[in-house]
């Protein structure tokens, strides 16, 4: 499914999926609904895409409440109901389509994030300088999993939001908008108990810093080869119940 809405006040949505689409592609939905979304977003100056690639890897322990630097002058924090050992920048898909994973060409990353006890986590994007776009590639969120569609806010001078449906079996859904008016932060709401990624930030450009910070404390190998342990296991009991149950 492919939409672009139409523009209000200059302000249009883009939104597609690839529902159960391979971890290895071909993604046509989405490529498509991201090729409209930077072509509309050009007329805004240049645009930066977070790959992930070069953040350090930090599954199961990013840290709660607390910005991150994406670099170039943009920050994420996540808040609430997560699932912490299930969160963080991962580089190896889990669950194959049915959980987060990386759709960069030739990339391995991308960012991991998981709900809780279908409880309300809220993921908020701020940037230094405010943007007139923003984007992503969303993948593996599953209807079963949810409590509620992923919800995305932000103020332009009027309250907005832009609701996404999940899939029936993962894959991949690509979300974004473009405004004739600047927003200074993006907030997602998801009431869930789902594993799903993050991938593909794209936005306006607010500065010639690098790809990206380096904000997420790094633990030491031990712990992080733990983590992901722990965490393989978890999604494992769980996405193995809820297919028995």
């Amino acid at each position: 499914m492919l939409a672009g809405s139409p523009a209000q006040a200059g302000w249009t949505t883009y939104s597609a999926a690839d529902n159960g689409a391979s971890t290895s592609g071909p993604f046509p939905n989405t490529a498509a609904a991201e090729a409209d979304f930077l072509s509309a977003a050009a007329a805004y100056g240049s645009t930066r895409t977070q790959t992930f690639e070069t953040m350090p890897y930090s599954f199961g322990s990013w840290p709660s409440g607390q910005a991150v630097s994406l670099g170039g002058g943009t920050y994420l924090t996540i808040s609430g109901a997560a699932t912490w050992e299930l969160t963080g920048v991962n580089n190896t898909p889990v669950y194959l389509n049915l959980a987060g994973f990386n759709v960069t060409p030739d990339g391995s990353k991308y960012l991991s994030v998981a709900g809780n006890n279908f409880d309300v986590m809220t993921l908020t994007f701020s940037f230094d300088a405010p943007i007139n776009s923003f984007g992503m590639d969303i993948t593996g969120i599953q209807t079963q999993f949810a409590e509620s569609n992923l919800v995305f806010s932000y103020n332009d001078g009027t309250a907005r939001t832009q609701s996404l449906s999940t899939n029936s079996s993962g894959g991949v859904n690509f979300v974004g908008f473009v405004d004739s008016n600047q927003v200074s932060s993006v907030s997602i709401t998801y009431a869930s108990w789902d594993y799903w990624g993050i991938d593909n930030i794209v936005y306006n450009a607010s500065s010639n810093a690098p790809e990206a910070g380096g904000a997420v404390p790094e633990p030491a190998s031990m712990a992080l080869i733990s983590a992901g342990l722990m965490g393989l296991g978890l999604i494992r009991r769980r996405k193995a119940a809820y297919r028995t149950g």
